[in-house]
């Protein structure tokens, strides 16, 4: 990966509940600027970042695109 998907400043894991909370800007459509799901979620939340075998997976937005 060229760059991680998220920031482990943000990122808070609870062991007696097993969830995580996730802090970032404002959400427009959710109204909320955290997220808070069980651990198995978020698991499945961040291996969609991880491209298959042999692929590619760079999106460049702005200028570079």
């Amino acid at each position: 990966m060229l760059r991680e998907p998220f920031s482990l400043e943000k990122m808070k894991y609870d062991q007696r509940t097993g969830m995580v909370l996730y802090r970032s800007h404002l959400h427009k459509s959710l109204k909320r600027n955290y997220q808070l799901m069980p651990g198995a979620q978020w698991l499945e939340l961040l291996c969609r970042h991880i491209p298959d075998r042999f692929e590619h997976l760079v999106r460049y937005v702005g200028w570079y695109s």
